[in-house]
């Protein structure tokens, strides 16, 4: 192969190589500018000697130029030739490698940076494109390598370079020469197959998707994220897409404020939630070890500890968000119909069972009914000993003849409705209203007897029912 990783200092008589070289394999060297051969490892003349990477001619250079250019054969093409070791710390781009008998190259990424490379080929260094690579670990192509690993690249062009877009850290890369194709899709198709019986294809399922023990499939559900904070400026936010409630379990004591919004543009804003400990207070934010529990109602929610070190666990769960209060747990009403529970003699609504008088121990439970009068009063109301409502606000003996005394009256002073007896119709009775029945049934048999006889003579009925329900012979029980 040709060697294009050097730098030629004709004044120190030196050819210095970018990449690993070894003496041995160093053939002719040619200054192609200039027209002559500066080093034969066969001509004692045109010998030298290697360190490190810097190749020191015998021959004198002082006459050529740095720019010339040199043709350097290498036998570096044997299988397993280093080619390249590089230390990668900034976004840059490697030296080229001359590809040049080779039919795959090997790079395994070490290191402890976040990094993404990715590998370029061209034919003349100045019509470049992007190439992909075979990682053992994955089972389809990728132009981008961001994990360490060994990776395996198909020669499309005579020379090949890596091409570093982003980076944090120090990555190292180290590039050797194959002469046979490694790893191949094939090879990596063969890890899908089922060890036993090399067939069928091992499925994988989709990373929403479980098994129970029985191998049936359900929704994933309880997605974990790791809670750790040190200060404010270090919230964890979490894209609740497709979950529902969200459960969180404090393991050191803190003020964690979850906060929600639909758009990281947008200003985070408070929601609440409840700790299972007391499910019928809601809160906006956690102050000790506890398990909270808080509803998905935007698409992010932010968790957001104090100056102090606070972690926890963060589920994400399909089941929706429900204060679970326990049913045998008492519970105090606060408001009935958004009006404060009093004991009786203090404004407000009076509690079951409450006091009926300020101050003093109940003595009854009283429960009123009552009505509205004319003057909007509310008003116990009055009966007599039937039940029956009195008709005004004179009130009536049981016999129906004197009236109440006037203290008594003063009780009820607005009118009320007579309630009528319904045993009895305004203008009959029940047995006047059976006798009637009857008669109408007596006609309607009567008309039904006769039926067949006039239509198979051709007759009209001569008599109506009017007249059978006045013929006294019908009429009569």
């Amino acid at each position: 192969m040709i060697r294009s990783d050097y730098t030629f200092d004709k004044a120190a008589h030196t050819i210095t190589f970018t990449q690993p070289v070894v003496l041995s394999k160093i053939g002719l060297i040619n200054d192609v500018t200039a027209g002559i051969q500066i080093f034969n490892p066969g001509d004692p003349t045109l010998n030298g000697s290697l360190t490190g990477q810097v190749l020191t001619l015998t021959y004198n250079t002082s006459a050529l130029n740095n720019a010339d250019i040199l043709q350097v054969f290498y036998s570096g093409s044997g299988d397993n030739a280093l080619l390249q070791s590089s230390a990668i710390t900034t976004v840059s781009t490697g030296a080229w490698i001359d590809t040049t008998g080779y039919a795959e190259l090997t790079a395994q990424f070490s290191g402890t940076a976040n990094f993404s490379v990715l590998f370029e080929t061209s034919n003349d260094q100045v019509n470049i494109d992007t190439q992909f690579v075979l990682s053992r670990d994955e089972l389809s192509l990728q132009d981008v390598i961001e994990t360490n690993g060994t990776y395996g690249i198909k020669r499309a062009g005579i020379y090949t370079r890596w091409n570093c877009i982003s980076i944090t850290g120090t990555e190292n890369v180290t590039i050797i020469g194959r002469t046979a194709t490694g790893i191949t899709g094939a090879d990596m198709l063969s890890f899908a197959m089922d060890r036993s019986t090399r067939t069928p294809l091992q499925v994988q399922l989709p990373v929403d998707l479980k098994q129970d023990s029985s191998g049936a499939l359900f929704w994933a559900d309880s997605a974990i994220y790791n809670f750790y904070s040190s200060s404010a400026t270090t919230p964890v936010i979490i894209d609740t897409t497709g979950y529902q409630s969200i459960v969180f379990h404090q393991a050191t004591p803190g003020i964690v404020t979850p906060t929600i919004a639909n758009d990281l543009s947008l200003p985070f804003v408070s929601v609440s939630g409840y700790s299972t400990a007391a499910p019928q207070t809601l809160l906006q934010a956690t102050t000790a070890a506890s398990i909270t529990v808080w509803p998905v109602i935007a698409r992010y929610i932010k968790f957001t500890g104090p100056a102090t070190v606070v972690n926890g666990t963060i589920v994400l769960r399909e089941t929706p968000f429900s204060a679970m209060i326990p049913t045998n747990a008492a519970v105090n009403v606060a408001q009935v119909g958004g009006t404060n529970t009093v004991t009786a003699g203090v404004a407000g609504m009076q509690a079951v069972g409450g006091n009926i008088a300020t101050g003093t121990a109940p003595t009854a439970n009283p429960v009123y009914i009552a009505g509205i009068d004319t003057t909007g009063k509310t008003r116990p109301l009055l009966t007599d000993i039937n039940g029956r409502l009195y008709a005004d606000n004179a009130l009536i003996n049981p016999d129906g003849a004197t009236a109440q005394s006037s203290a008594i009256r003063s009780f009820q002073n607005g009118a009320s409705q007579q309630v009528s007896d319904l045993t009895m119709s305004d203008d009959q009775s029940h047995i006047d209203l059976l006798r009637n029945i009857l008669i109408e049934m007596k006609v309607m048999n009567q008309q039904l007897y006769e039926l067949p006889n006039l239509i198979n003579k051709g007759l009209t009925a001569l008599d109506g029912p009017e007249q059978f329900r006045n013929d006294p012979s019908i009429s009569s029980i």
